[in-house]
């Protein structure tokens, strides 16, 4: 969710009593549609501008990154499983900082 939207859907979650993936699960269309507005608007403005990607021999291999960067998507899936598995957003957060530091 987009970081106001986030903070907002955790406060709804405390305030109302409803677990955190319930509200989460709600806000998936909206959270969706902003991310897809924003990458438009950059599309439009780098395009405006004339900015260009890198050429494919400039990419960097999606497999060696993936090799070398996984690690630092383990906090991100532990912090969805928890949450998913109905953990507290507070208990969720430590166990993913937790992932974070081993």
């Amino acid at each position: 969710m987009p970081p106001i939207m986030g903070a907002a859907a955790f406060i709804m979650a405390e305030f109302l009593g409803v677990p955190y993936i319930e509200i989460a699960k709600a806000a998936i269309f909206p959270a969706l549609f902003y991310y897809f507005a924003l990458f438009m608007a950059v599309d439009f403005r780098a395009a405006k501008i004339g900015l260009r990607g890198l050429s494919r021999d400039r990419l960097p291999n999606l497999l060696n990154t993936l090799k070398t960067g996984w690690i630092l998507l383990a906090p991100i899936f532990a912090l969805i499983y928890l949450l998913v598995q109905g953990y507290s957003p507070q208990k969720s957060v430590v166990l993913s900082i937790v992932v974070l530091i081993i």
